[in-house]
């Protein structure tokens, strides 16, 4: 990939034109009144549009600048930059090519005069530090040849010199050779590269294609640049044949088959679990051939469709193997999509009728004849259903199940995949008794089907999750806790899993599109994980790469058992290593096509030219190239479709419902990724005159939620191409959805959540009104919404509970905040990720750590930063009895989080009297106290003249919560109230130390003279220097954004600062600070001679 800065570093590759080939082309040059270097450039040009450049190829060229003859002889550099723009659309011959070429560089030349560096500050194009402005490859030729030089009996002659740097991508430097006698004698050509993007492998084949170009120009001119073969036999023989060598035998059986004969072989395992619930394989059989008996008794067999709009439980598995036992297909429907899309599905297909629950009846499904899983299982055999049974023999070649997926005309389409495609998927899985595989995936979607027969088919367990979504914390600990072995996980899911040891879990899929490659990394150790690709038109997944460890992005893979994948250009023919084209799947794992949609079919379903005759390929719409180990690596789309946190989207179906909306005139959807890994759904809409209100509620009635847009912009017009296309990259960003008269948050809780809200959907600010879903969020951000909530309010808080509170206002009353700290912690998580040594916040006296949030945007991100909050918030826990007890109580909490020094201590008010207490105890201790600051603490001699008014201190609490007082009961505040008094008694006994260190200050100003300074009493308790700096608020205002300014700032700098001059140390002292595990820990070094 092309770094985000150019190194500029090159390397050179020399290569020679034979003179015949060199004869052939000036030939041609004579013969199409062109010249040899646009014979060079049209063979440049066709060599990059073929390898996945595009068709629009701008060339850089040095041209002499000697128009004016008086310049003749004089000395000079006059030497010019032109850029010369190459057409090589609509696949021209070469002859065709060569006339645009000379029309547009004959236009060129006639202002060759114009300064390069003119052009560009009148273009004025976007920079990069990483590319040239307005080219990347340099085309230059030499005809002049070389002249003789000699002074008396010197003889002096020209030596290339490798200079090591390249200015651009590609620079090819050609020139031309002659005899003694002037015959032509080939052409010596040097290609400099960029060392950053190309490796000398890749240069030498790109040289060697370069004069198999002009080879095949200059023997067939009339050509065009499509037909030309970039490939060697060899190659060829390679991409198409030894690369698809994925021959092996499958079984000839079909999946009722191998779940029979592995229920025989284990009847006792336990096949299925959802809960308390378990079924074994016998059990599992015996429910399914009842059903299956049943069904066959109404007629069903091999080729009718039968529909299941059940939930994801034991029902729908029972029912899926029922209705492959009769030899029929299962067509999987969610029953909680919309109306119009189930009615439209159920049209489509039309099944023989629907198999669902009471539950799960719906109004659309009136018309259609129901057998009621239930009541269908009364007093059938239990035997396995045979031929004889059934209606018609069942074969590999039956259709197996159906399942629908987005459709660009704005419906969705039914795949349909045979027994014999999903049998010889089964031989990748590699699962045994015992093993247990989690169903993810919902049982509408393809990868469900993996996952059922990973297990079934091998005697594991297949392990279905609660109703809820799962993901982060949640999928984790449901992984551990089932003991999970192989899972499927979304590309999408595994990044927000926070890793935690998984003895259990073995092997890990990912897929549905590209996987960040730090989630790989992270995932990786322990276990095999492996990057699945494939098109539900092609049989789950048909490419699969081999185990990963997250060191760059994960390929594609290679093609599984009997399958073959093709990387092929418009004109279907195949293309080298390293060169974009479009991926083909051919062989065992092609689906039928599309139910009842033979036009569809026959355009994405198309004949194999490199197969037997009559056999067909898949046209995927992906882009992709050959590495050169064999693996396919993902380049982009050649078509809207897209992949969304895992599902496959058309943008036109969801195009075509918003067009449907009266209020609408024009409507055009694109996916944007506000920040990487995060894609979402923006519809961009020109409205009519009517009301467009309610789009989103209108989409939401037609469309899945995962396709009903994050966002809408309205647009007076949409902005179009020279050609009258809509032009999607010229579409402005959505601008930050904020409300205009939001209501702000109430307390330091909601002000807490609020920021959350803001950081996670990357908005500016978000109101405590505003609903996380209508501002964009989805399921992925909701479960990164509920780690950092988990983590900054240390409250237990599940993915459901932000479904059904998703305002701050709700979700602030749902959560008992003041209660929300444990029993066994009394540590909140502010930030808990970061490499640096974290900063710790010790409360003032009401006992709340909350409003340390605050501090967050001042304090570099890779900081952790937590805050120690006081026991007995709950009024459950005893109180501490002395301050030396909670001083080592909370010594014990920052080492649970960080083991050891050095230790950042920052405490407000009584907060600081404590962080003094805690600096000294740890010195005692032999640790390290980097940092020690106070936000306007008082030693404890001079604390115990302050005794509160239990109304004083009320009013403390009341002003920390915003003054609101619905956020907190009576119970409440009578524990925050003993928490205070507490505080106050405790440090009437207490007897400072004195600290071994420097003291960091800050004074309130505003609510107390100059002649009441805490600041010079602390001077008797701190051996090192004491740094104050003036705050101009009031003494409760110290965490409020006038103050947060200055201290904010200050303590972020001072920690810098402080860690700088430890590095300092450790280099002299031996004993460097090196990151381990997430944070800085010492490592010791070996004495030395010179060390010491």
């Amino acid at each position: 990939p092309r770094p985000p800065t150019a190194s500029h570093h090159g390397a050179t590759h020399t290569f020679h034109i034979p003179p015949t080939l060199h004869h052939h082309l000036h030939e041609l040059a004579r013969t199409t009144n062109t010249s040899l270097f646009m014979i060079l450039q049209a063979a440049t040009a066709t060599l990059l549009t073929r390898l996945g450049a595009g068709t629009d190829i701008p060339l850089g060229t040095p041209i002499a600048g000697r128009t004016d003859h008086t310049l003749d002889h004089l000395i000079g550099f006059f030497v010019n930059t032109l850029v010369l723009r190459t057409d090589t659309s609509a696949n021209p011959t070469f002859h065709q090519l060569l006339h645009r070429i000379r029309h547009t560089n004959l236009t060129a030349y006639d202002h060759q005069d114009l300064p390069f560096d003119q052009l560009v500050e009148l273009l004025n194009p976007t920079r990069s530090m990483a590319r040239h402005p307005l080219f990347q490859v340099m085309l230059a030729l030499q005809s002049t040849g070389r002249g003789a030089f000699a002074i008396g009996d010197l003889e002096i002659e020209l030596e290339p010199v490798d200079i090591p740097t390249a200015p651009f991508d590609l620079t090819f430097s050609l020139t031309e050779c002659h005899t003694v006698e002037g015959a032509l004698d080939g052409i010596h050509g040097v290609v400099n590269y960029a060392t950053d993007l190309f490796d000398r492998e890749s240069v030498e084949t790109l040289a060697t294609r370069l004069i198999r170009i002009l080879e095949a120009a200059t023997a067939h001119p009339e050509q065009p640049i499509g037909d030309i073969d970039l490939l060697s036999p060899k190659e060829r023989e390679q991409v198409l044949t030894t690369w698809n060598d994925t021959a092996a035998p499958v079984p000839d059986a079909t999946l009722p088959d191998l779940f029979q004969a592995q229920a025989a072989r284990t009847p006792d395992n336990i096949a299925i679990i959802l809960d308390d619930t378990q079924l074994t394989y016998a059990e599992l059989n015996t429910r399914a051939n009842q059903l299956a008996h049943h069904l066959i008794s109404t007629g069903t067999g091999p080729e009718d469709i039968i529909a299941l709009a059940l939930p994801r439980g034991i029902d729908m598995i029972t029912a899926l193997l029922a209705v492959l036992k009769t030899g029929a297909a299962y067509l999987p429907i969610d029953p909680e999509h919309p109306t119009d899309r189930i009615t439209h599905i159920l049209d489509d297909a039309r099944p023989t009728f629907v198999i669902t629950t009471d539950t799960t009846i719906g109004p659309h499904l009136a018309h259609i004849r129901l057998a009621h899983l239930r009541t269908a299982l009364g007093r059938q055999p239990i035997t396995d259903p045979t031929d004889s049974d059934r209606t018609a023999p069942l074969t590999g070649s039956n259709l197996a199940y159906v399942i629908y997926t987005s459709g660009s005309t704005g419906k969705p389409k039914g795949a349909a995949i045979p027994h014999a495609a999903v049998v010889n998927h089964t031989s990748t899985y590699g699962t045994l008794p015992g093993d247990r595989v989690l169903q993810y995936t919902s049982p509408h979607f393809d990868p469900a089907v993996a996952e059922t027969f990973m297990a079934l088919l091998a005697g594991g367990t297949l392990v279905l999750p609660p109703a809820e979504r799962l993901a982060g914390v949640e999928l984790v600990d449901f992984l551990r806790d089932e003991e999970i072995t192989h899972a499927l996980i979304p590309a999408a899911v595994l990044p927000g899993m926070p890793v935690t040891p998984l003895p259990a879990l073995r092997t890990v899929l990912v897929g549905g599109e590209a996987c960040p490659p730090e989630a790989l990394a992270r995932w990786s150790p322990g276990r095999s994980l492996f990057n699945a690709y494939g098109p539900t038109e092609t049989t789950i997944y048909v490419t699969l790469s081999g185990p990963l460890e997250g060191e760059a992005a994960a390929p594609l893979g290679r093609p599984l058992p009997n399958v073959r994948a093709y990387v092929l250009d418009e004109r279907l023919g195949p293309l080298p290593v390293g060169a974009t084209g479009e991926l083909y799947i051919a062989g065992l794992g092609l689906g039928r096509g599309y139910v009842n949609r033979a036009d569809l079919t026959a355009s994405r379903f198309v004949a194999d030219p490199f197969g037997l005759p009559g056999s067909r390929m898949y046209r995927t719409g992906d882009l992709v190239r050959w590495r050169t180990d064999g693996q396919l690596e993902f380049v982009g789309r050649a078509d809207h479709q897209v992949k969304v946190r895992g599902f496959r989207i058309e943008l036109g179906e969801i195009e075509a419902v918003l067009g449907t909306h009266p209020g609408v005139r024009q409507a055009v959807v694109v996916v944007r990724e506000a920040r990487p890994g995060d894609k979402r759904v923006v519809a961009y809409v020109v409205p009519t005159s009517m009301d467009w209100s309610g789009l989103r509620e209108f989409a939401a009635t037609r469309l899945p939620d995962y396709m009903v847009p994050s966002a809408f912009v309205e647009l007076d017009e949409l902005p179009l191409t020279a050609n009258g296309k809509v032009d999607r990259q010229a579409l402005p960003a959505p601008g930050a959805i904020v409300v205009a008269d939001a209501r702000g948050p109430r307390s330091t809780r909601e002000e807490v959540l609020c920021r959350l809200f803001a950081e996670v959907l990357d908005l500016p600010a978000v109101g405590i009104d505003d609903g996380f879903f209508q501002l964009g969020g989805h399921s992925l951000l909701a479960t990164q919404l509920v780690g950092r909530i988990r983590s900054a309010l240390d409250v237990d808080l599940s993915l459901r509970e932000v479904f059904e509170h998703p305002t701050v206002a709700t979700l602030s009353a749902h959560l008992d905040l003041e209660g929300a700290a444990t029993a066994s912690t009394a540590i909140l998580t502010l930030r808990p990720g970061g490499s640096r040594p974290p900063l710790f916040c010790v409360h003032p006296a009401t006992g709340m750590g909350w409003s340390f949030a605050r501090l967050l945007p001042y304090i570099e991100p890779d900081r952790p930063l937590y805050a120690l909050q006081a026991r007995g918030l709950t009024g459950n826990e005893p109180l501490p009895y002395s301050l030396e007890e909670m001083t080592r109580d909370y010594i014990d909490q920052i080492r649970a989080v960080y083991p050891s020094g050095p230790y950042h201590l920052l405490g407000w008010s009584f907060g600081g009297t404590m962080a003094h207490a805690m600096a000294s105890e740890l010195q005692d201790k032999g640790e390290e106290v980097g940092l020690l600051a106070m936000l306007d603490s008082f030693p404890s001699s001079v604390m115990r003249a302050k005794q509160p008014s239990e109304a004083e201190i009320v009013a403390d609490v009341m002003y920390d919560l915003g003054g609101n007082p619905e956020l907190i009961d009576r119970d409440q505040l009578a524990a925050l109230v003993a928490v205070f008094q507490n505080n106050v008694r405790l440090v009437e006994t207490a007897r400072p130390r004195v600290f071994q260190g420097d003291l960091l200050y800050f004074t309130a100003t505003l609510d107390r003279p100059a002649s009441s300074r805490a600041l010079d009493l602390w001077e008797e308790h701190v051996a090192g220097s004491v740094d104050n700096y003036d705050v101009p608020v009031e003494h409760r205002d110290l965490l409020r954004d006038d103050a947060l300014t200055i201290i904010g700032h200050t303590v972020d700098a001072k920690l810098r600062e402080i860690e700088r001059s430890s590095i300092l140390r450790a280099d002299w002292s031996g004993r460097p600070w090196s990151p381990t595990a997430g944070s800085w820990s010492p490592t010791p070094s070996p004495p030395t001679e010179q060390a010491g």
